[in-house]
C-alpha cells in the first residue's frame, strides 16, 4: 500500500515518552509509522508489548546492531512507502491539527517543506530554548528579505523540521550518515542543497523536547568528536560553495563542551589527535566533494 506521509522514529530503550510521540500522530489510512528500534534492551522494551506494535499502518523493526539514530532512520527509510517523509526523535512530539495542516501540501510539487517548531522541557512542558532562532530565519524567508531561504535550509539542520519529498531522497541518493553523533547534520544540508523548489511555513507543526541528558552536559568520547569535527568540516565547505563564509563554523562550541566536561588535558589530546589525522581528514574531505558532484 501506499502512503502520502511515512513517520520514521528511531528508538532506544524509550517507553513512555515514544507512547506520548505516537498519541500526537493520527490513525489515517494515508499515513504510515516506521519506528525503528536500535537494539534496545530487552528488559526495558518486550517486543511483544512494544508501542505501537498493535497499531494500525504501524510498522515496527527490531535491529540488532546498535549503530544509532542514522542508522535507524536509514533503516526507516529503506521501508518507507509514503509520498513524503516526516523524521520525528522518540523524545519529542506533533502539536495539535499538525497533520491536519501537513494534508494541506500532499500535492505541492516542492521537494521539501519546511516549517516552524516549538520547544518545551520533556518533563515540565514548559518553554525552552531549542527553537532559537527557527522564528527568526522563517521570518527573514516570508518577508522577502532572505529570497532563497538560506537561513532555514542551511543555519537549521535537523530533520525534523521538515517534510521531504521521498522520491527526491531516492533520486539524489541522501542517507544519514551511520555514526554516534551528528548523523542527521549533512543529511539535511544536502537535503538542502540539492532542492529545487522549497515551500516554508510559519505553523509550529513540531515540539522538539530539552533534557539533562544531551552532548552539552557529558563526557564527549574521542570517537564522537572526531565524527563532529568531520561533519563539522563538511558543513563548512557547503557554506563555501554557497559564499557563506562568515557561517562557517570555528569549532568553539565543541572546544567549550569539551572543556567543560572533559577537562582542558583530554582537549588538548584530542585536537591533537586531530593533528596527527590531518591527512585522513584531508582525504575524507576530498571524497565528500567528489560526492556531492556526482
Amino acid at each position: 500500500m501506499d502512503y502520502n506521509i511515512s513517520v520514521i522514529i528511531p528508538n532506544k530503550n524509550n517507553v513512555s515518552l515514544l507512547e506520548r510521540l505516537l498519541k500526537t500522530i493520527p490513525i489515517r489510512e494515508d499515513l504510515e509509522i516506521i519506528i525503528v528500534d536500535d537494539n534496545s534492551d530487552s528488559s526495558i522494551l518486550n517486543k511483544y508489548n512494544y508501542p505501537g506494535i498493535k497499531r494500525q499502518n504501524t510498522n515496527v523493526i527490531f535491529t540488532t546492531k546498535g549503530y544509532g539514530a542514522g542508522y535507524a532512520r536509514n533503516i526507516g527509510m529503506s521501508h518507507a512507502k509514503g509520498k513524503w517523509l516526516l523524521f520525528a526523535d522518540s523524545d519529542d512530539f506533533y502539536n495539535k491539527d499538525a497533520f491536519t495542516e501537513l494534508a494541506r501540501y500532499i500535492d505541492s510539487t516542492a521537494d521539501v517543506i519546511y516549517f516552524n517548531i516549538n520547544s518545551v522541557d520533556t518533563n515540565t512542558l514548559q518553554p525552552s530554548n531549542r527553537d532559537k532562532n527557527f522564528q527568526k530565519y522563517i521570518d527573514l524567508y516570508l518577508s522577502g528579505k532572505d529570497k532563497n531561504g538560506d537561513n532555514i535550509k542551511y543555519r537549521r539542520w535537523e530533520p525534523w523540521n521538515k517534510m521531504i519529498r521521498r522520491d527526491f531522497v531516492i533520486s539524489h541518493k541522501i542517507q544519514f550518515d551511520e555514526i554516534p553523533r551528528c548523523n542527521d547534520m549533512i543529511f539535511s544540508l544536502r537535503v538542502s542543497l540539492y532542492a529545487k523548489h522549497i515551500e516554508v511555513l510559519n505553523t509550529k507543526i513540531y515540539c522538539v523536547t530539552t533534557n539533562q541528558q544531551s552532548i552539552t552536559k557529558s563526557k564527549i568520547k574521542k570517537e564522537v568528536f572526531w565524527h563532529c569535527i568531520i561533519c563539522e568540516m563538511k558543513k563548512n565547505y557547503i557554506y563555501k560553495q554557497l559564499n557563506h563564509n562568515s557561517w562557517r563554523s570555528l569549532y568553539i562550541f565543541i572546544t567549550i563542551c569539551l572543556l567543560k566536561n572533559n577537562g582542558i588535558l583530554e582537549t588538548l589530546s584530542f585536537y591533537y589527535m586531530i593533528i596527527k589525522r590531518r591527512k585522513e581528514l584531508k582525504k575524507i574531505l576530498q571524497m565528500f566533494k567528489l560526492e556531492l558532484q556526482t
